[in-house]
């Protein structure tokens, strides 16, 4: 890894992005540049959700990795920030997100 904790940046940036596009996909103005309360739930429980699932997982089965609470809270800060900047990525991309 090119500096300690680099894998908590990948979370970060694999979990902003994957809760972009389910904000995306569930937003129903996403064409006039803004976004629902309801887009941004989904991309909050289903982003948090999966991130919490994929640790359990790895915690318990042999696939030679392990579980870590900070991997998860790495994935829900990215979710979060997904959130944060969905409403300005969404204009500057013209309704395109």
């Amino acid at each position: 890894m090119p500096f300690p904790h680099f894998d908590k940046l990948v979370h970060f940036g694999l979990w902003a992005a994957f809760a972009t596009l389910v904000i995306s996909e569930s937003n129903a103005l996403r064409r006039h540049g803004d976004v629902t309360r309801v887009a941004l739930r989904h991309g909050l429980i289903v982003g948090a959700a999966l991130g919490l699932l994929v640790e359990l997982i790895q915690g318990t089965t042999w696939i030679g990795r392990s579980s870590s609470a900070l991997d998860w809270l790495a994935d829900l800060a990215g979710v979060l920030a997904a959130i944060a900047c969905y409403r300005w990525l969404n204009r500057m991309l013209r309704g395109m997100v």
